[in-house]
């Protein structure tokens, strides 16, 4: 699968291969023995440029174990490179001594000099440089699944509840911080329906009106997105975004005593107009970055941005009905995004579609001046659509 391939980062996988990663790595936990002599023969290179305890004896230990043997050193006093020969010399020239390489090194793009020095060396090999978090992802990946089915055990009368276990009764409170496991993704696609209703009519979260805190608003937002529910999601963020805002804008204190330019502990819910209809201000004491929350909803939630893969995009454009006017402009950049800096540009057609620009550059290296590049290489996409509809975007392709 991997065959005469370097492994530098997890970006090097693609989905499947990862997948089959965990697969194998479960089958080894459970039948470690069928691979005991699986390297025999096979010689590891252990390069380690900066101290490691945990990481160079877990390589090297792994490789005894599956029949194989080692060599290398634990200190960069002990490599030529203290002679001055170069890190992608000394690389190139184990190469040809090993079978495969471990390497850590403090020097930016050390790894990225391993895999080309290996692909220059006459050897290839299956595992140049494996990937040294594997273990503790397969790890996680194990917790997550058991965290998945003790959650999930909970779930009681179209609810997901605490236990007493020691009463033997379940608990009959409901509070928006029990949609979590929506927002976790460990909520089956059965308990999602029968939990969308209380999404678009959330619970209070211990006597505070849903939007009152910031771990609050990520749960409910996150819960709308993940049950398919975009457009509850936009509102709610537009909501909380548009009574944050008129504080950080407002150059007076407000009639509550809200300080100008600051967002405060927690917003307090107040009652207004002629139907009692519920808005939030602000109350408490210093700020609490909900400038920086505001940010993370307009992105996700308005814009609908998220990360399919390291170069690939979705967008799913969902404005809240406020701010569909007709002909209304919205932009929203620069968004730094991985090697790229991204803009998007909304015309708003109607109540159900819009238009966009997509503009993809690289981002300026350092030491580069920006205005040198701001235009190099800047790369447009045009559409339109329909607001909420998703379409995926491979940035590599621009």
């Amino acid at each position: 699968m991997l065959k005469g391939r370097s492994l530098v980062e997890p970006d090097n996988f693609s989905l499947s291969e990862m997948e089959n990663l965990f697969t194998l790595a479960e089958k080894i936990e459970k039948e470690e023995k069928y691979l005991r002599e699986s390297c025999r023969g096979k010689l590891l290179a252990s390069l380690f440029f900066e101290p490691s305890t945990r990481t160079r004896l877990s390589f090297e230990a792994a490789m005894l174990r599956l029949g194989g043997s080692y060599l290398g050193f634990a200190e960069p006093s002990s490599s030529s490179t203290t002679k001055g020969e170069s890190l992608a010399d000394t690389i190139r020239t184990v190469a040809y001594y090993a079978d495969a390489i471990v390497m850590r090194n403090p020097k930016e793009g050390a790894a990225l000099l391993a895999s080309w020095a290996e692909l220059l060396s006459a050897t290839h090999t299956d595992e140049t440089l494996p990937n040294p978090y594997s273990a503790d992802i397969a790890f996680w990946q194990k917790i997550a699944g058991e965290f998945t089915e003790k959650t999930r055990l909970m779930w009681y009368e179209g609810w997901f509840r605490d236990y007493d276990s020691v009463r033997q009764l379940w608990s009959s409170e409901r509070d928006v911080m029990h949609l979590a496991p929506i927002f976790c993704g460990v909520a089956d696609q059965g308990q999602i329906t029968r939990l969308q209703v209380s999404v678009a009519d959330p619970p209070q979260h211990s006597g505070w009106a849903p939007l009152s805190w910031p771990p609050v608003v990520m749960t409910l937002l996150g819960a709308a997105a993940a049950a398919d529910m975009p457009k509850r999601a936009a509102e709610l963020a537009y909501r909380f975004i548009d009574a944050s805002y008129r504080s950080t804008d407002s150059r007076e204190l407000d009639e509550h005593g809200g300080l100008p330019g600051v967002t405060r502990e927690y917003l307090l819910s107040i009652i207004k107009g002629k139907w009692g209809e519920i808005d939030y201000t602000n109350a408490g004491i210093e700020g609490y970055g909900w400038g920086a929350l505001s940010i993370h909803l307009i992105i996700r939630h308005l814009l609908g941005l998220r990360a399919i893969d390291p170069t690939t995009i979705a967008l799913a454009p969902t404005l809240p009905q406020a701010l569909r006017r007709p002909a209304a402009n919205y932009t929203i950049a620069p968004i730094p995004w991985g090697k790229y800096l991204l803009s998007f540009t909304f015309r708003v057609k109607d109540t159900d579609n819009y238009e966009a620009i997509l503009s993809v550059r690289p981002r300026t290296p350092a030491g580069q001046q920006a205005e040198q590049s701001e235009m190099v290489g800047e790369q447009k996409h045009q559409w339109e659509g329909t607001w909420g509809r998703e379409r995926t975007f491979q940035l590599s392709h621009f």
